[in-house]
């Protein structure tokens, strides 16, 4: 399978594959983050969405997983507040393959095959008065050990979030914790307006 074609960042944000005649199964939308497995002389890349390319139709689990496509791109829409310690969990989820699954009902992601994953998320964070730090990690659970997050010190509502490139020699589960200085809210804008994007895809 080939997830990446083309090695060059042409703009702020870009869709891979840039040369439309290159196979491909998945394009994976990107923009500035630094991580030199993908991007040579200090480019910088951030996977921001997920999509199956055209020629797997109809667009099925089943159809793309035969493709080798295995992903899952999950949203959020509504309000809610989270207390320290707490799992975002997601409104919707769509994917494909069998590799992740994840639980609507615990908000926990499970990585069911070894391999290479790439998380990426971004959430519309508002700290509540008084909270300067917002910090949204991606945590394996359940032991709560840190895999990858970024701090930000604001009292203003704020995008936080982070990409990480996962090895995961067995199977594994992973969530999204408040790791804020306090309760934090993600207000929703109502149905046709994502506040919180997230992305996981094995990428070998």
């Amino acid at each position: 399978m080939i997830i990446l074609s083309a090695i060059d960042l042409l703009g702020p944000t870009i869709q891979y594959p840039v040369d439309p005649s290159r196979p491909c199964d998945i394009y994976i939308s990107i923009s500035s983050y630094k991580d030199d497995v993908f991007m040579p002389n200090n480019k910088d890349i951030v996977i921001a969405n997920v999509t199956a390319n055209a020629n797997i139709s109809p667009f099925t689990s089943t159809g793309a997983a035969a493709a080798g496509v295995s992903f899952l791109n999950g949203v959020i829409r509504t309000s809610r507040s989270i207390p320290v310690g707490g799992i975002v969990a997601l409104d919707e989820t769509t994917g494909a393959g069998s590799d992740i699954d994840y639980n609507a009902s615990t908000g926990m992601f499970t990585v069911n095959t070894p391999g290479l994953y790439l998380f990426s998320w971004n959430f519309s964070v508002t700290p509540q008065q008084g909270v300067t730090i917002v910090q949204i990690r991606l945590e394996l659970s359940p032991q709560e050990q840190a895999v990858a997050g970024v701090a930000i010190q604001s009292s203003d509502t704020v995008p936080n979030g982070s990409t990480a490139l996962v090895y995961t020699p067995v199977p594994q589960q992973y969530a999204f914790i408040n790791r804020s200085g306090g309760l934090i809210f993600i207000n929703g804008l109502g149905p046709d307006f994502a506040v919180g994007n997230v992305a996981v895809v094995r990428l070998a």
